[in-house]
């Protein structure tokens, strides 16, 4: 049994990014993207006129067209017109494992808002020297920018909310009436929050006064791309199914901004789970256990948190808490506790992969993270559809194709798309949100190189290669996507990779 190498990794230090950039400031912005999880996919499928009685307007025609411009075209998702258990005798074409469709990569068109002119000039040199390709419009106040919107279609806005004249809520407000597919970012203080009430329709985006250009592209980027999923038609017959949808854990919100604090520390991060006497158990339980096969029992959280390091331990707090929601949860045909164990040892080998391919400690725990959280989509299928689910399960088995396949045919999507749309929502990285929108069809990713996707990939097919067969399943093992892999040049690294699986079990 291998050992983890938590131990090699350089010392986590208080005030350091703990992801690359360009995300490395989204963990500044981790509060909920909206004022509810639950308004942020429902509102996306209330009729609109139900909304207009309430003079609100329906998500659904407040988002930007997809896709982001900088994502490759995929061919079209399969559709169904209604969720239907069947599943084919054979597999389908290959074309038919895409993810939600993109159309054409088109030029994305974005307005910036601030009364500022330093502002307007740091933005502009900032953006700029990002080379995105968007046209970006700048206008010094709230008339301005109504004006300039009347003149041509914008896919975005971003604007502070403090200007003279008219501040953010009252500028959204006016260009939602008149351009309801736009994507709204706002620029405020923690303390402006309740402002936010006074929005029609869904709240915006809302990103710290003092947001980079880095980071504003990031969001942008990634609101462009789950507008894109979100909008996907089988998606959006799904959604409303879900009434079960887990909340951004809170422990993991109060850990995120200790390790953000300048006086922030490891200790600290253990008192407060410490505080938490089931994420407590749970954390040590995860030490203790043989995937990491340690020589000596940890019992103090200190210690389990200084072992783990500050993204894993992030990680395991998200993955427990939904895991934790869904533990009355009935499906025949479904074992939380095997998923369980497979995401940990996804996590762990898409980490290693990771650093085999020479990248950095932090990407490596990104790749954790993503391989951690790459079946949450599952999670939610079983706990909202469960009849249904447990029918396209036992149909994947007597059809004997993958489990994602058998999703497919039922519902027009599967499982990786809509863990990515929680996640999306939920404000995760937009390298995560690939990693597990993809996993089962890498070749739709952005990159033409390892990236955290590569990784999942190899090590969700690796562990149910190695670990699985068909007659312990009853379905054939996933499969490489072998073009995909020889595109980049790594075929021959297979091996390698297939050889640190049993460290990661």
């Amino acid at each position: 049994m291998g050992r983890c190498r938590a131990c090699e990794l350089p010392p986590y230090r208080i005030g350091n990014p703990v992801v690359p950039k360009p995300w490395h400031a989204l963990l500044a912005v981790r509060e909920l993207l909206i004022m509810s999880l639950f308004d942020s996919f429902r509102s996306k499928f209330v009729r609109p006129s139900a909304l207009a009685t309430e003079g609100r307007t329906p998500a659904s025609l407040t988002a930007a067209p997809p896709p982001v411009a900088t994502r490759a075209s995929s061919p079209p998702a399969a559709v169904l017109r209604a969720p239907v258990i069947a599943v084919p005798s054979a597999p389908p074409p290959a074309d038919m494992a895409v993810v939600p469709s993109t159309p054409p990569p088109k030029v994305r068109r974005i307005l910036f808002v601030d009364d500022d002119p330093e502002v307007l000039s740091r933005f502009r040199d900032g953006l700029t020297k990002l080379e995105n390709g968007w046209e970006i419009t700048y206008a010094a106040s709230g008339a301005e920018a109504v004006n300039l919107a009347g003149l041509q279609p914008f896919d975005a806005i971003v604007a502070d909310m403090h200007m003279p004249g008219m501040h953010g809520v009252a500028l959204f407000n006016e260009i939602i009436r008149k351009h309801p597919k736009i994507l709204r970012f706002i620029r405020m203080a923690p303390e402006d929050r309740d402002l936010l009430k006074n929005c029609i329709g869904p709240s915006p985006q809302h990103l710290a006064t003092d947001v980079d250009a880095e980071t504003l592209e990031a969001n942008l980027e990634r609101g462009f791309q789950l507008d894109a999923w979100m909008n996907d038609e089988a998606i959006k017959r799904l959604i409303p199914q879900l009434t079960k949808l887990p909340s951004m854990p809170t422990l993991y919100t109060r850990v995120t901004a200790e390790l953000q604090s300048p006086s922030g520390s490891i200790e600290n991060v253990a008192r407060l789970i410490a505080q938490d006497p089931v994420m407590t158990a749970k954390m040590l339980q995860v030490v203790n256990s043989a995937f990491f096969a340690l020589h000596r029992e940890i019992s103090d959280p200190n210690d389990a948190v200084m072992f783990l390091g500050a993204e894993r331990t992030k990680s395991l707090i998200m993955l427990a808490k939904i895991f934790s929601q869904f533990d009355n949860s009935k499906c025949a045909g479904f074992a939380p506790e095997k998923l369980w164990g497979h995401s940990m040892n996804v996590g762990e080998l898409a980490r290693r992969i990771a650093r085999s391919q020479g990248l950095d400690a932090k990407v490596c725990e990104m790749a954790f993270t993503a391989g951690l959280l790459h079946d949450v989509g599952k999670l939610l299928l079983a706990a909202n559809l469960p009849a249904s689910f447990s029918q396209v399960i036992a149909a994947g088995k007597q059809k004997q194709i993958a489990s994602n396949e058998a999703e497919r045919a039922a519902y027009g999507t599967t499982h990786a798309e809509i863990g990515a749309c929680l996640l999306g929502v939920w404000g995760l990285p937009l390298s995560i949100l690939e990693a597990i929108a993809w996993h089962h069809a890498p070749r739709h990713g952005a990159h033409q190189r390892f990236s955290l996707l590569t990784a999942v990939h190899v090590a969700n097919v690796l562990l149910y290669e190695t670990q699985k067969t068909p007659a312990e399943t009853g379905v054939p093992p996933t499969q490489f996507d072998t073009d995909y892999l020889s595109s980049l040049g790594l075929t021959d690294e297979v091996e390698t990779w297939r050889g640190m699986v049993t460290g990661a079990e």
